[in-house]
């Protein structure tokens, strides 16, 4: 045996934080531990384990698992190819969204359960209830289940051979098990990129994705189901837009990103704004301009007004969907840029301008507040956004991705917060100025 006490984890994002917090939790007691992580997600992710493993000292290092085998095997696949390989006499479960709370007395819980024949300690996982997480490898307790995967214990056990009573031990769960379901169906994308599907045998679509798509909670399946409608008539999952602006802030950048790739697959033609509206506004600024335009698409708005406007220096592109970057319209004065995440988390472009036609009714009311304060030098917002004329807006029965909650009187007032003053508008359109 390499030690008493080993960790198996299993590596399922991009996130180095996830990596520092579960590493520094188990530094106190792990002997040995070992990463079951997914090829899709880090290119070189064996040079990070040896990193990882000199920075908190521990004895560490990975195996990568391809598609096949998540397919094949599921989560549960992953957590036995962990146990069948740790050398420790003691096993803790823990993902990489996780993290122990006093780590520091899990030696003393194994000290105290080495002289029973406990085959296992429950703990509190928190929002979670207690499960049993701490195993000694000879139980024979195994996983089943692709996604959200149960324990299974031994036959010759029952619940009376594992340790329940109270520990100080806690695990925090950093992550809920819709979001798991999601970043699980991400791992499907080469599966259903138009790029990569001629080359994918139909038998994947028919046989492999129904089967994982059984054991996601029912849900997590529903909302993802809207990003992979393509694929919904194979899998017999109902799109429901309703449910999908339930769901939009439970998804991570990347299924949007994804879903967005999809509508760009099936119809890459938007709804433009008014393009002469916004050449008349642009022409009532005096000075050189510089714009930035949130949600482009294909560029061929900001065309039309390039046209028209000569003292327009710059116009950035903020776009999220990459087809539309790589294919939208080229023009000199235009700038793509290719967002890595959300326009009120990344650092955008400094520019005395922001247009906004057709995009801001995608937005949550805070993050539109958010896009705004990332905007620190525009002194003008013309904006076209099809809301109603009530203060709040409702969006239940509407086939399609607006969520502002929002109506004019509520934009109005959000902008005036932000320090912005209306000074004109059309019905659906506005131009907002910043009170110096």
């Amino acid at each position: 045996m390499a030690g008493k006490i080993g960790v198996v984890t299993a590596i399922c994002g991009r996130k180095d934080e996830h990596y520092d917090r579960v590493l520094s939790s188990i530094k106190p007691f792990a002997d040995q531990v070992v990463v079951v992580c997914h090829e899709y997600f880090r290119v070189g992710l064996a040079d990070m384990i040896a990193k990882k493993a000199d920075e908190y000292g521990l004895d560490m290092f990975a195996i990568p698992v391809p598609m096949d085998f998540i397919l094949t095997d599921g989560y549960a696949g992953l957590w036995n190819l962990g146990i069948d390989t740790i050398g420790t006499e003691w096993i803790m479960i823990l993902a990489s969204d996780e993290e122990v709370r006093n780590g520091g007395k899990v030696n003393e819980e194994i000290s105290r359960l080495s002289g029973t024949s406990a085959d296992g300690l429950y703990v509190n996982v928190l929002g979670d209830g207690y499960r049993i997480r701490l195993i000694r490898k000879a139980s024979g307790i195994r996983y089943s289940g692709a996604i959200h995967e149960e324990m299974v214990l031994p036959n010759r056990s029952g619940q009376s051979e594992f340790a329940v009573e109270p520990t100080e031990i806690e695990v925090i769960h950093h992550r809920t098990r819709a979001d798991r379901s999601i970043q699980s169906l991400l791992l499907l994308k080469s599966f259903f990129d138009p790029s990569c599907r001629g080359s994918c045998n139909e038998w994947w679509f028919t046989v492999h994705l129904p089967r994982l798509w059984r054991h996601i909670e029912t849900d997590a399946a529903r909302a993802a189901a809207v990003f992979v409608q393509p694929l919904a008539d194979c899998i017999r999952i109902p799109l429901d837009w309703d449910y999908w602006r339930k769901m939009y802030d439970t998804w991570p950048f990347e299924a949007h990103q994804l879903f967005y790739e999809r509508v760009w697959s099936q119809y890459n033609n938007q709804a433009y704004g008014d393009h002469q509206y916004a050449v008349a506004r642009l022409k009532t600024i005096t000075k050189p301009l510089t714009v930035l335009e949130l949600g482009p698409w294909k560029g061929e708005f900001a065309a039309k007004v390039l046209d028209e406007v000569e003292h327009v220096e710059r116009w950035y592109m903020a776009e999220i969907c990459r087809s539309a970057v790589a294919n939208g319209v080229r023009h000199p004065k235009i700038e793509w840029l290719e967002l890595d995440s959300w326009p009120w988390n990344t650092r955008l472009p400094e520019t005395n301008c922001v247009v906004a036609m057709h995009v801001l009714e995608h937005m949550k009311a805070h993050e539109l507040s958010g896009v705004i304060k990332n905007c620190p030098t525009a002194t003008d917002w013309i904006i076209e956004v099809p809301v109603g004329e009530n203060e709040n807006q409702d969006w239940t029965g509407y086939c399609g991705t607006h969520i502002l909650e929002y109506g004019w009187p509520g934009v109005v007032r959000l902008f005036r917060t932000e320090g912005f003053e209306l000074v004109d508008r059309d019905r659906e359109k506005a131009h907002f100025k910043r009170q110096l």
